[in-house]
């Protein structure tokens, strides 16, 4: 048997509270010394008010399961994530390539010391811009911008 095909869906208010959620489990496993800096209510709060008013927020379904999501904004990937048992398996390109595909320039920032992340973005394109020491991002973490730049 094989699995169903990967779709991209367009996410809407309703499904806020469930992709606050799952944005938690992916940020917590990835950064367990961040861990539970903010709980379940201002995270939902965080995605209804603020990342669906300024972000195009699409997740990657098999069925209705979600494998991923990215959050996208004027030349902005504000958001990429990937649930852990699915990374390494194509996901991830999926949605930046989806992201790619309507832009002709995108920029990101990414934690320092997420070396996957950094690498994965490196490997489909991304040069690093910037890097800073964290003094102006909430979790006072040393970050990384990167940018793409579609070729002619």
């Amino acid at each position: 048997m094989t699995d169903a095909p990967v779709e991209i869906r367009r996410l809407d208010r309703a499904d806020m509270p469930a992709l606050a959620g799952f944005y938690r489990g992916i940020f917590d496993r990835t950064y367990p010394a961040m861990a539970g800096r903010h709980t379940p209510a201002e995270d939902r709060a965080y995605f209804e008010q603020h990342v669906f008013a300024t972000s195009a927020l699409w997740a990657a379904c098999r069925d209705t399961e979600w494998l991923g999501f990215l959050g996208l904004a004027p030349g902005w990937v504000e958001k990429l994530y990937v649930a852990g048992a699915h990374q390494g398996r194509g996901i991830g390109g999926l949605l930046l390539d989806f992201a790619k595909s309507g832009s002709n320039e995108l920029h990101l920032w990414t934690y320092a010391r997420n070396r996957h992340a950094r690498g994965f973005y490196e490997a489909n394109g991304f040069s690093m811009v910037e890097e800073t020491d964290g003094s102006d991002n909430e979790d006072r973490e040393p970050d990384v911008l990167y940018r793409w730049r579609r070729r002619n």
